[in-house]
């Protein structure tokens, strides 16, 4: 017979573990985080105050109980509490609660004695359903204003590590840095777009760069009288556009004072204006126009483009 009643009660105690399961698991989806900051719990006389700090999150639609929270007045004979202070932020799918509770102790003591902030039971719920959220009590030392008979109540044996900082979410943080630096970036990368375009590109769109390619486009076809004069012009728009204005013969020293870069290739280049005349001016000479001559013109093509890029 008392087997079986020892089997009754185990069969009972487990159809309540049971049962209780799932409100714990749901209880545990409803309450994201739950962190309770205590103040030191030494070191304190009468007349201290002590603030406790409550950080709780919600799963939506759950939400704190006003009512819930303890009403300012005394707690006991020798303790009071002042008027809650919540601060309420709403995020996707969450609800977070920063509560400050802070009590006021006014116990006279004559040595050094340990006392108790009582526990609190809060509220959260939706509208249908409600669930209780214990804030369990917490203890702490009070030190007598006298310090008669402290030396020997008090030892080094006896004293307390630092309270270490509650820990803080630094993700949100990151994530919203992280989208503002992006920002800022790319604002940068426009305005240096917009002030000196892109390098590469705009070493692609320089005279010379341009004349080249359109020359090498040239030597790949068999050489004509039409062809060799298209190069020279090809060239000496080149000249025009770098120097700003027309470039002639007789005018070519102030190109090389104004472009000095060109200076090393100034026997070619006259050359180049000598070769212009007979081809343009003098019909009556024959104009060179070999493969040589036109790979003449495509080497000093080249070697222009580079003093213009700034690499001889």
């Amino acid at each position: 017979m008392i087997r079986t009643n020892q089997r009754w009660h185990e069969m009972y105690y487990l159809l309540v573990l049971l049962w209780l399961l799932p409100l714990q698991a749901q209880a545990e989806t409803i309450v994201k985080r739950m962190e309770v900051s205590n103040p030191r719990p030494f070191g304190h006389v009468i007349g201290d105050t002590l603030q406790q700090k409550i950080n709780l999150e919600l799963a939506t639609p759950y939400l704190l109980d006003a009512g819930s929270l303890p009403e300012a007045g005394p707690v006991s004979r020798w303790l009071e509490m002042r008027a809650p202070f919540v601060r309420t932020r709403h995020s996707r799918g969450t609800t977070s609660y920063e509560i400050l509770l802070t009590y006021q102790t006014f116990y006279l003591a004559e040595r050094l004695e340990s006392l108790t902030i009582p526990s609190l039971e809060l509220s959260v719920g939706n509208g249908e359903r409600v669930l209780p959220l214990r804030v369990p009590a917490w203890n702490f030392s009070l030190t007598p204003m006298a310090a008669r008979g402290i030396g020997a109540s008090v030892t080094a044996s006896g004293l307390r590590p630092d309270h270490l900082p509650p820990g803080m979410p630094v993700r949100p943080h990151a994530y919203r840095i992280t989208g503002l630096s992006v920002c800022l970036l790319g604002i940068l990368l426009y305005l240096v777009y917009v002030r000196w375009g892109i390098p590469f590109l705009a070493q692609r769109k320089r005279p010379f760069a341009v004349t080249f390619r359109r020359l090498r486009k040239l030597e790949r076809k068999p050489v004509t009288d039409a062809r060799y004069r298209d190069a020279l012009r090809s060239l000496h728009r080149a000249f025009n556009r770098t120097a700003g204005r027309t470039v002639l013969a007789g005018n070519l020293e102030l190109f090389f004072i104004h472009h000095p870069e060109f200076a090393s290739l100034r026997s070619p280049i006259e050359t180049l204006f000598l070769q212009s005349r007979r081809a343009f001016f003098e019909p009556r000479q024959e104009p060179a126009t070999g493969s040589d001559s036109l790979q003449e013109l495509v080497q000093l093509c080249r070697r222009c483009r580079g003093l213009e890029r700034g690499s001889v």
